[in-house]
């Protein structure tokens, strides 16, 4: 097949056409291969050790569950945060902070359980169809449970209306499930 009129029109630009497609090439090639974002899972695990060794700070240090959901409020969350008491547990509340998102803030709160373990609670906009293959799935009071460990940490995620709610903790990961059962509502 003859060549196109204009590649005959200037023959001394055929190399930058070869070399722009290789670039192109390359290009797509990048996107479709190229590790993509964190999982979900790894987010929430970073976000817990980042909590843990102290690289986070909480934005309100409080026990006080209504104080806290104020916060969240105030700080332009628009949906609801239920921070729970879970004295019950032996867990308090010691405070939160609303971490960034490329998608939406999140609302995360930390707890403290009676030999000092770390919880955290996040809550945000999503849906739990989203999150990756390899769940061990649970099911209580009605609701899923998308359970996933990772790093020694145990995250557990369930969807309440448009928001997907997860607790993480290095604690057991059956104690961690049973939190998230008291948690959760349905």
């Amino acid at each position: 097949a003859p060549a196109p009129h204009w590649w005959n029109y200037r023959p001394g630009l055929r190399p930058y056409f070869g070399a722009a497609a290789a670039v192109l090439v390359i290009a797509i090639a990048a996107l479709l291969f190229w590790p993509g974002s964190p999982r979900l899972p790894e987010v929430v695990a970073r976000d817990f050790r980042a909590f843990q060794t102290q690289k986070v700070a909480l934005e309100l240090s409080t026990g006080d569950v209504k104080q806290m959901e104020a916060y969240f409020t105030q700080r332009g969350l628009t949906f609801n945060t239920r921070v729970f008491d879970l004295a019950m547990m032996n867990y308090r509340l010691e405070g939160g902070r609303v971490a960034p998102s490329r998608r939406q803030p999140r609302a995360q709160f930390v707890y403290r359980g009676p030999a000092n373990q770390s919880l955290l609670c996040q809550m945000f906009v999503g849906r739990v169809a989203e999150l990756p293959a390899g769940a061990v799935l649970r099911q209580n009071k009605g609701i899923q449970f998308h359970v996933y460990e990772t790093n020694g940490l145990t995250a557990v995620f369930w969807q309440e209306g448009a928001v997907v709610c997860a607790l993480i903790s290095d604690i057991p990961k059956e104690e961690v499930v049973q939190l998230a059962f008291a948690k959760a509502m349905n």
